[in-house]
């Protein structure tokens, strides 16, 4: 969410507030609000400037076709539009990169069909 790697402090801090009780989205709207998040996306942003900010940062070194870059900048732009926060769309949107990158690299999903002898 902030493009760099955590350090142990902040993870640990972390890991308290979520057993204290805390959930993700909590955690995610704390960091939205922090000054590493809001100097890579101000507040002043428009939620449509936010959302093509945050997906390209996201997808950067990705290849991904301008029309569907544009999708998704307008289902986030809509989302937020409709009160979802910027830290429960990054949670989303890191929540769904993981389980399609975990699901992309386990090639056990895929079925191959096995030869039937004909007669």
């Amino acid at each position: 969410m902030l493009g760099s790697a955590l350090g142990t402090d902040l993870l640990n801090e972390w890991v308290n507030a979520i057993n204290d009780g805390m959930t993700l989205e909590d955690i995610a709207n704390h960091i939205a609000a922090s000054d590493d998040f809001t100097t890579t996306y101000p507040t002043f942003l428009t939620n449509e400037e936010f959302a093509t900010s945050f997906l390209e940062n996201l997808m950067s070194g990705e290849e991904v076709s301008a029309a569907l870059v544009s999708a998704a900048v307008g289902i986030v732009t809509g989302l937020l539009n409709d009160g979802m926060t910027r830290g429960a769309i990054a949670t989303s949107i890191g929540a769904e990169a993981r389980s399609t990158s975990a699901l992309a690299m386990d090639r056990s999903y895929i079925s191959v069909p096995t030869a039937t002898p004909t007669r």
